[in-house]
């Protein structure tokens, strides 16, 4: 029996994990070095928060630290997500394959018998719910 080849994933499709924890990992190192400037500029502004922390610095930076690397996480996930966008495959699934492309011709088959089987469902739902409410007005009368 012959093994087919393996599709090789691109370059920058392979290293992006690694990519996303060397980001995490350098936000975390800002973060360290933020959270506790941040805590002392509301300590500088806020006698009330000075007072309340005293005492608790360290934990109160820490807990900073964490905060802004979470928010720096958040913001980079959504411009990333923002900028990716939906799925690039997906209008490709719904335009029709060149004309002897077996395999893009079976996956196009198979994407609209399950677009058409959807479709049965809904109206078959819709139906049931409309003779469901047929039923319920005989009834009222």
């Amino acid at each position: 029996m012959v093994k087919q080849a393996q599709k090789q994933k691109p370059a920058h499709v392979k290293y992006l994990p690694a990519m996303g924890l060397v980001l995490a990992v350098t936000y975390g190192a800002m973060a360290y070095f933020i959270g506790p400037i941040v805590v002392k500029l509301l300590s500088d502004n806020s006698q009330d928060f000075a007072d309340k922390i005293k005492g608790n610095e360290q934990y109160f930076e820490y807990g900073m630290s964490a905060i802004v690397w979470f928010l720096l996480l958040m913001l980079t996930f959504i411009l990333v997500s923002a900028v990716i966008g939906e799925d690039p495959e997906e209008e490709f699934r719904v335009l029709k394959p060149r004309a002897g492309d077996r395999k893009q011709t079976k996956k196009y088959i198979r994407y609209q018998e399950k677009l058409a089987k959807t479709r049965t469902k809904q109206i078959e739902e819709y139906k049931a719910k409309l003779a469901q409410q047929e039923a319920e007005l005989k009834k009222k009368k």
